[in-house]
């Protein structure tokens, strides 16, 4: 199971594509730095917000690509079939090819948030430092939930549906309200997304609420398991 979590972890590290979402993720933290010249009203929260933008844009795009994409991978080059034959689970492999990308959005979450709070630090930038770390926290279990819903479209479709399926699901749980409001309780079953970002006035002058915090960690945890779960169940139907 170790071995198949690093060979998933370097072989998105080698990938062009991981090279190509940091340098994305720098040119959307750079604009903030050239929008904050144009305000004249607290331009520092450009910065702060352009910086957030940043980590989780970059992070739900590594979800996007690559979670799709490491399941199809094995699909087509058939190399998963020598894991099972080694009676490897489909629930073992599944969790340790969704661990090595959690590991590689985890160590590119923490260095772009480094560079965030350097960044906030140096300037002398004002803030609340634990709803910063609070943000950043949600970002990150944001992009392991797209990465599992990802995993899961894997299985039952197309590299490129799957792709299309979990990019679908990232803008409807950002547009929950309107869900519920055409749909009723069937939008329960898609991640609301938008309830992982804080509100503006208490990021910036207070501490974020522990239990709509905990309520979302639990959430977050619920969907990755059924996921993972169904994917197996999916794959061992195949098998």
């Amino acid at each position: 199971m170790k071995a198949v979590a690093w060979v998933t972890f370097f072989d998105i590290v080698s990938d062009r594509i991981f090279v190509l979402v940091i340098g994305i993720a720098l040119f959307v933290g750079g604009l903030g730095f050239l929008a904050s010249e144009l305000m004249v009203i607290d331009p520092g929260r450009v910065i702060i917000d352009m910086g957030l933008a940043a980590c989780g844009l970059s992070s739900a795009l590594l979800a996007v690509i690559f979670g799709p994409g490491i399941i199809a991978q094995e699909a087509e080059r058939r190399t998963w079939d020598l894991a099972f034959a080694c009676r490897m689970r489909p629930l073992s492999f599944l969790a340790a090819k969704l661990g090595g990308l959690g590991a590689v959005i985890s160590i590119h979450h923490v260095s772009l948030g480094f560079l965030l709070g350097l960044c906030i630090w140096g300037f002398g930038l004002s803030c609340s430092w634990v709803a910063l770390g609070t943000s950043l926290l949600l970002l990150w279990v944001q992009a392991c939930v797209i990465a599992s819903y990802g995993i899961f479209f894997a299985t039952i479709m197309t590299r490129s549906l799957a792709s299309m399926a979990t990019v679908a699901v990232f803008f409807l749980g950002h547009a929950h309200q309107e869900l519920e409001r055409f749909f009723g309780w069937p939008s329960k079953l898609v991640a609301h997304f938008s309830s992982y970002a804080l509100d503006g006035s208490l990021f910036y002058h207070g501490l974020p609420c522990t239990g709509g915090l905990f309520f979302v960690l639990v959430q977050a945890c619920a969907i990755v398991l059924f996921l993972t779960s169904l994917a197996s169940w999916t794959v061992r139907r195949k098998f």
